[in-house]
């Protein structure tokens, strides 16, 4: 396993007003060494820059091809779930298929976003303007579960369906941004890649089926079975199901919820 370089929370934040304050991103910025930059004291080996600079190098040409600094509309969608698959074969986020405890720290993705790709957060997710910090602004680059990359590694860790599946990333690429994030946020489902995969799959289905309904009652739909499916796991694990029997627990569920809202 090897360290992955750390930015600490309170230098991430200054970087994150210097940002704002100039309202854009320099090319000195890209790559910056900053004093807070730090790893676990461990013995084992640090990822070597070379790596983490091929890594940007991938991004930004995964960026370039969805209308990063060309003429071309910005194809953001398109671009995360690009992200996605190239993250799933960094090598040095992985053990043995499993992510490392290193790709799992807030600080790292901070570092990341901040050091390596602030050049492309601020693309995907534009500095505000008014020259003010903006809680969600901050959010998209300090680390945890909204930071611009961070959720995209997320979704990997949540829906990919193994490298043996012949659709292995379809969900990451079939989901809508508010669909990720109406899985994720209940963290008993969205964090079990076993529920998470068969409730996005059901989910995906539901909308299928409704897709003459509003956008609102689908979600509504889909909260209203999730309730329910949590308090069943508080009586039952559901990730003690065998597959077949956790898929149709949640169709059944899902099927209820249907015909009580719009019967």
């Amino acid at each position: 396993m090897y360290l992955l370089p750390q930015l600490k929370k309170d230098t991430g934040q200054e970087a994150i007003f210097n940002f704002i304050k100039k309202g854009k991103i320099d090319e000195s910025d890209i790559l910056k060494n900053y004093d807070g930059l730090c790893y676990t004291l461990s013995e084992n080996r640090k990822v070597k820059n070379e790596d983490l600079h091929l890594l940007r190098n991938r991004i930004l040409d995964l960026a370039t091809k969805n209308g990063f600094r060309n003429e071309s509309p910005n194809r953001f969608r398109e671009f995360e779930y690009d992200v996605a698959i190239c993250l799933s074969n960094c090598s040095f986020l992985w053990h043995n298929s499993l992510p490392t405890g290193e790709a799992l720290r807030n600080n790292f993705w901070t570092y990341l976003t901040i050091v390596l790709l602030p050049d492309l957060a601020a693309w995907r997710w534009p500095i505000p303007k008014d020259g003010e910090l903006s809680t969600a602004w901050n959010g998209r680059i300090l680390g945890g579960t909204r930071n611009t990359f961070q959720r995209i590694f997320r979704r990997v860790l949540s829906f990919d369906r193994g490298s043996n599946h012949p659709e292995r990333f379809t969900l990451i690429k079939d989901l809508m941004e508010d669909d990720f994030s109406a899985i994720l946020e209940r963290t008993s489902i969205g964090c079990n890649p076993k529920i998470a995969i068969a409730l996005a799959e059901e989910f995906l289905l539901m909308r299928k089926r409704n897709e003459n309904k509003s956008k609102q009652i689908q979600t509504l739909i889909y909260r209203e079975s999730t309730k329910d499916l949590t308090a069943y796991g508080k009586v039952q694990s559901l990730d003690l199901l065998e597959e077949k029997d956790l898929k149709e627990l949640i169709s059944q569920v899902f099927d209820q919820k249907e015909n009580q809202l719009l019967n």
